[in-house]
C-alpha cells in the first residue's frame, strides 16, 4: 500500500445552463467565450422564438464542482455583458 500525502486532482466536469435571453446579447456572450478562455466557456444557440426578439441558449462551463461553475457563470456573464 503506498501512503503519499499527494492530492489527486479532481478531473473538470462540463455543466449546462439552458436559458432564454435576448436575441441581441448571443452575440456578445460567443464573442466573450472566444475572447477569454479561461472559462473553457461554449455557447450554443438552441431555438428562437417567433418574434425574433429571444433565443434560447445553452451556456456550458469546466469547473471542479457545483459551486465553482456557479461562480465561474456569474463572472462570465458579468464580464460579457457589462
Amino acid at each position: 500500500m503506498n501512503m503519499t500525502n499527494e492530492k489527486t486532482p479532481q478531473p473538470e466536469l462540463r455543466y449546462t445552463v439552458r436559458v432564454w435571453t435576448e436575441a441581441k446579447t448571443v452575440d456578445k456572450l460567443k464573442d466573450h467565450a472566444k475572447k477569454v478562455p479561461l472559462y473553457h466557456a461554449e455557447v450554443k444557440e438552441l431555438e428562437t422564438d417567433e418574434d425574433g426578439e429571444m433565443t434560447k441558449i445553452s451556456i456550458q462551463l469546466r469547473a471542479k464542482g457545483r459551486n465553482e461553475y456557479n461562480q465561474n457563470l456569474a463572472l462570465f456573464l458579468i464580464n460579457a455583458l457589462k
